[in-house]
């Protein structure tokens, strides 16, 4: 019998510390964009967030030193109610939605249903 990856890390660790590892948004831990100019942001949807250049300086050094990279691993450090929410580690909020609504990526994510009072945004 095969096993999937997370079947055995479930077994091992439990179904409650993977989904706080792989859980909701990864952008700047899971993953991050790269652009033709060697441009890194945390994600495709914040290609105007530039946390470095790969012609300037390594991936690795760029992955574990970039300030706004090193923030957006530590949930504690969300704000408003994502700051909150007991699903923070397991959701975390969208931090692009974050970012393009507050200019922050550790703001509250304005999509999420318990911020209702930001389901009304003005049309651009």
């Amino acid at each position: 019998m095969w096993l999937q990856p997370t079947s055995i890390l479930v077994r091992l660790l439990g179904i409650k510390v993977l989904a706080e590892f792989i859980g909701g948004c990864g952008a700047g831990r899971l993953y991050c964009a790269l652009q033709p100019n060697g441009d890194v942001s945390p994600c495709v949807f914040m290609p105007n967030l530039t946390v470095g250049n790969l012609r300037e300086t390594s991936f690795m050094n760029i992955w574990h030193r970039s300030d706004v990279l090193v923030k957006l691993r530590d949930r504690n450090q969300l704000h408003g109610n994502c700051g909150l929410c007991e699903y923070r580690f397991i959701c975390g909020g969208c931090r692009a939605r974050a970012f393009a609504y507050f200019n922050d990526v550790l703001e509250q994510d304005p999509g999420c249903i318990r911020n209702s009072q930001y389901q009304k945004l003005k049309a651009v």
